[in-house]
């Protein structure tokens, strides 16, 4: 991987401190403008642990259900990239920010 030198460093540095604990590797957001590396940067960070990575697009997951299917299908310390996270239903967000912070789905 080219460029972000500081970047690549502080993620090295996460992943081999991940590796050490045996724990998945904390939440990451790569930003910016398109072209810029953030699918291969999450490629990287997939390969560098170890795990699989499930790549998806925040338009295709347009209700709740959609994303509790995708976080099913995960494995422990798999990495989930989400390209255009922006653009998740607030009702979608609602249910990942739950997943992220207490690692389970409330189901109503």
């Amino acid at each position: 991987y080219i460029g972000q030198d500081k970047v690549k460093d502080q993620l090295q540095i996460f992943i081999e401190a991940a590796k050490m604990r045996d724990e998945a590797l904390d939440h990451v957001l790569l930003f910016g403008p398109p072209g810029l590396g953030k699918t291969t940067m999450a490629f990287v960070i997939a390969n560098e642990l170890g795990v699989n990575l499930k790549q998806t697009s925040g338009p295709v997951i347009e209700k709740a259900g959609d994303l509790v299917a995708i976080l099913n299908e995960l494995e422990p310390g798999d990495v989930l990239f989400i390209d255009e996270i922006h653009r998740l239903p607030m009702s979608v967000e609602e249910v990942l920010y739950s997943a992220m912070e207490d690692f389970y789905i409330d189901i109503m």
